[in-house]
């Protein structure tokens, strides 16, 4: 029981030893893995969108002379809605008084059909489409989406494919990207989109059976979204929040520590996340590639834990379908 126990102490040692050095051109934000009030947080990783983005609210608010908390209406954009329940990071707008526009998509048509449920009284749009980058232009296009407050992708799949193209359509001043935790930083990988990949397979149960395949991780979103002018700003278990770099000095003026500037450092911020958990006695989950991930967290030699990490995704992609990138980025 005393080696567990230093083992655990070395293992933490060593992820703050890690997570204090600091990598060139960004900056760690001990911030980034709040992602709700500490007074009416339900659980530490709920992902409180209207509280986050009050920064974003603020600016906003002043222009129009509106004395309350949250604007009268909120634009979006959301590829992978399912039901729009509590588990989306946007339905956490819903009750609060403001009016939601835009557009939810969704491959699943009862699930569809319960979003629009959930949206009743809003002005948005529900759609029942599987988007690829080959469809998701015309997509935009019927129904003129071509600036939004906030544009949220989660579709399990080829997600950075489809945000390529969403982004040079489409303007927006925040995102949410559900991440692949499965690959931990400095790791960047990405599945991306093949015109032979059976989406009617893939979906057929509302699951994939390689969750930890698809997606993006963390590390390779920061550098993706780096280049097409978004900041990462925060994360919880499953999705990152980024914001435009046009936007971003609200968010750095609003922070009370006085210590948030871009760009934040997301390895940092994973190591943060990735301790806290433990310490509540919570694990990411462990299905898929993620049964390996604090192992490939963990190894002190990164190059060992990247043959690793190679080794799992290729005797995948045979039986996914998908081509992928992996790299390294220190």
């Amino acid at each position: 029981m005393a080696q567990a126990s230093d083992e655990a102490s070395q293992q933490h040692v060593m992820l703050a030893d890690r997570a204090r050095t600091r990598r060139f051109g960004t900056h760690p934000y001990a911030g980034c893995t709040e992602t709700c009030s500490p007074h009416s947080c339900t659980h530490k990783h709920h992902l409180d969108l209207p509280w986050i983005l009050r920064p974003l609210w603020g600016s906003r608010l002043k222009s129009e002379g509106n004395a309350g908390a949250l604007p009268a209406e909120v634009s979006f954009l959301n590829i992978g809605c399912r039901d729009f329940g509590p588990d989306d990071p946007l339905a956490a707008f819903l009750g609060t008084g403001v009016r939601l526009a835009g557009l939810c998509v969704e491959k699943d048509g009862s699930m569809l059909a319960r979003a629009r449920e959930h949206l009743e009284g809003n002005q948005v749009h529900t759609v029942e489409a599987a988007v690829t980058p080959d469809n998701v232009r015309e997509l935009l296009r019927r129904y003129q989406v071509s600036s939004v407050d906030i544009l949220q992708l989660d579709i399990d799949c080829f997600d950075v494919s489809v945000l390529d193209v969403l982004l040079a359509e489409v303007h927006a001043d925040v995102l949410v990207v559900e991440l692949v935790n499965a690959i931990p930083p400095p790791f960047r990988f990405a599945a991306h989109y093949s015109p032979e990949f059976d989406l009617d397979d893939h979906y057929k149960d509302g699951r994939n059976e390689q969750p930890g395949y698809f997606g993006a991780s963390l590390s390779y979103l920061v550098s993706f979204l780096d280049r097409r002018g978004f900041y990462f700003y925060k994360m919880n278990h499953m999705d990152g929040i980024w914001v435009h770099q046009s936007v971003a000095p609200l968010f750095a003026a609003a922070d009370e520590t006085g210590m948030l500037e871009f760009p934040v450092d997301e390895w940092a911020c994973f190591m943060d996340h990735f301790v806290t958990l433990q310490d509540q006695g919570m694990e990411l989950r462990s299905d898929g590639l993620t049964r390996y991930m604090r192992e490939w967290f963990m190894l002190p030699d990164m190059h060992e834990a990247f043959r690793r990490i190679w080794g799992n995704l290729s005797s995948l992609q045979s039986e996914v379908g998908l081509p992928f990138t992996l790299d390294l980025y220190m």
